[in-house]
């Protein structure tokens, strides 16, 4: 083999040198992609802020249900304003976000301002807005970290912009009142026709396998396409979509996942599995990891080395038959999320794993044992 390098370098052609040099160069790069996926630091919505402090992810909110309620000028709820009107939209946070939020407002089909920067501090932003020439329905949204960060659905998030009705209504004009003549009543038969409709609802079951929507996102896409290359080492085709779908859109059923948080759970799927989701039976399997259960789909060699870990942390052997044992070891092996989290169970989760291990956890496979201990109920 080391003579038939020694050749190739010797080869005069500077094109075949070139390629080998490039290949070179790519290999080391997909490894420290791979290497970096591995890792389920802050930028997959774990970890630690630039101080050194536990965060919450999502955006680092420091309360586990974060909220935000906007305000239109002193209006708090229905609020109405007319045309061409200036106000101040305020967004006031149950905790104070990581960095600046940004604001959107849609006017009925129209985007009239994209994601622009508030102004504030804390939990208390503002933003100075004229609102359009046209009535119209608006809609406001608010987000973090440039989209990454999770940033709750804000209450009164719509205002309406409604014309003034010029001249009032149900009331009558000036003027005279001219009187009709009377004339001869004529008897009248009413037949009342009463008709019952069913109303039947039909509650659409949660969204696990991602498409694409109607109006497409380019960027995102290109983040998806990015990260499809990275897992695979190869372009997508045919079913291969769905994964650019599922980091560019996400589904219904990945819930408050931010784009890094769906970037972390396919590349622990195909440390799990081998490769990305392709089936429907496989999207049910990325789902079931999501929504903190055991998924069918079934990985004798990560369940061992679970078992291993279970031991290592609790002090004892998984009893398989006990609720609580079965899910701690399947939170490990398969690196379910949780789809309720609580800082305070996530902190003692961290102070468990440091004092088992002596560090504090870094790795997807860590993470995963934090979220086992806060989240599973296993007991010594």
């Amino acid at each position: 083999m080391k003579k038939m390098i020694k050749l190739f370098l010797r080869d005069n052609q500077k094109l075949s040198k070139l390629l080998f040099v490039l290949i070179l160069v790519l290999s080391t790069v997909l490894l420290s992609d791979i290497t970096a996926y591995a890792t389920q630091n802050d930028g997959y919505g774990y970890g630690y802020d630039s101080t050194g402090a536990y965060g919450y992810g999502y955006g680092y909110w420091t309360e586990a249900s974060p909220t935000v309620a906007l305000m239109y000028s002193s209006c708090t709820s229905s609020c109405s304003v007319t045309p061409s009107t200036a106000m101040t939209i305020t967004a006031t946070f149950g905790s104070a976000p990581a960095a600046t939020p940004e604001l959107k407002v849609v006017e009925g089909s129209t985007t009239a301002l994209d994601f622009t920067y508030m102004s504030g501090s804390g939990t208390t932003w503002t933003y100075a807005y004229t609102t359009g020439s046209a009535a119209a329905t608006a809609t406001v949204s608010v987000r973090t970290l440039g989209g990454e960060g999770y940033t709750p659905t804000p209450s009164n998030a719509t205002f309406t912009i409604a014309s003034s009705s010029g001249g009032g209504t149900g009331g009558s004009g000036g003027g005279t009142s001219t009187t009709s003549p009377a004339t001869t009543p004529t008897a009248t038969t009413t037949t009342t026709t009463t008709t019952t409709t069913t109303t039947t609802t039909t509650v659409a079951p949660a969204q696990v396998v991602p498409v694409a929507p109607a109006v497409k996102d380019v960027s995102k896409e290109k983040e998806g396409l990015t990260t499809y290359m990275k897992l695979t080492q190869s372009l997508p085709s045919s079913d291969g979509w769905k994964v650019v779908h599922f980091v560019a859109y996400g589904t219904s059923a990945s819930g408050k996942l931010s784009v890094n948080d769906r970037k972390g759970v396919l590349a622990d799927y195909k440390e799990i599995y081998g490769g990305v989701p392709k089936t429907e039976k496989d999207w049910t399997t990325l789902n079931s990891i999501l929504s903190s259960k055991k998924p069918a789909e079934k990985s004798a060699k990560a369940e061992a080395a679970a078992l291993k870990d279970f031991t290592k942390v609790f002090k004892r052997s998984a009893n398989l038959k006990n609720a609580a044992d079965e899910l701690g070891v399947a939170y490990i092996a398969y690196k379910l999320r949780a789809v309720s989290r609580d800082l305070t169970k996530e902190k003692a989760g961290i102070s468990k794993f440091k004092a088992t291990y002596g560090k504090n956890p870094s790795t997807s496979n860590q993470w995963a044992i934090v979220r086992a201990i806060a989240y599973s109920g296993v007991k010594k």
